[in-house]
């Protein structure tokens, strides 16, 4: 791979049975199937709170009406912790994050064959999208639980990365960003994985979560 040219690492694990999700299609054929078992859609309702009685699910209180129920399933994503509390169970721990998603435009050729590549020891990580590389600085910063915005500093940190991890890669040039309090989105399913580990580290190479 033309993009690992003097990348300093001193081994590297390839799986190629890993890949990564499309998010967009996986949420699709949710709502397809909760659409298909009989469920209403709503959108762009916020939650202003949980009614509970005697311990149980009584109603959940919007900025368009109330709906009564008997069942809440918390799949809030990076608010889902806010509704633990109004629900009356706490965060569970679940707590928002930050991270910075970035399409870049590459020198040279990018085959969509590539595999999905992460830096073990400097954290960072890109694999093929469009005519590009997806790339992150692999941050996890504690965030409100709101829309986040692109933060700046993010950018410079993916640029230090991959300076010191793919070299080749150091004069990417950044398209566009987005950032999402969970986990990146993808739409190559057949990608596979390889980690890399610098000469530098002790232990053994560690296979990086995908998806």
């Amino acid at each position: 791979m033309p993009a690992l040219t003097d990348a300093p690492f001193g081994g590297a694990l390839w799986n190629p049975h890993d890949g990564v999700v499309d998010i967009h299609a996986l949420l699709q054929g949710y709502l397809a199937g909760a659409r298909a078992g009989g469920a209403r859609i709503a959108y762009r309702r916020t939650v202003r709170a949980v009614e509970v009685t005697a311990g149980r699910i009584a109603a959940v209180h919007t900025d368009a009406g109330t709906i009564q129920t008997r069942c809440l399933v918390n799949a809030g994503g990076g608010w889902a912790g806010t509704l633990g509390e109004m629900a009356g169970c706490g965060t569970r721990t679940l707590i928002p994050r930050r991270r910075h998603l970035f399409q870049t435009l590459v020198d040279g050729a990018v085959d969509r064959g590539w595999p999905f590549v992460w830096h073990n020891d400097v954290d960072v990580y890109f694999r093929p999208e469009g005519d590009g590389l997806l790339m992150s600085p692999c941050d996890a910063t504690p965030h409100e639980a709101r829309e986040p915005m692109v933060d700046e500093a993010a950018q410079h940190a993916l640029a230090e990365k991959l300076a010191r991890a793919f070299p080749a890669l150091a004069t990417a040039r950044i398209t566009s960003g987005w950032r999402a309090c969970a986990r990146s989105r993808g739409t190559n399913a057949s990608s596979s994985v390889v980690t890399l580990r610098s000469t530098a580290s002790s232990g053994s190479p560690v296979s990086a979560a995908t998806g």
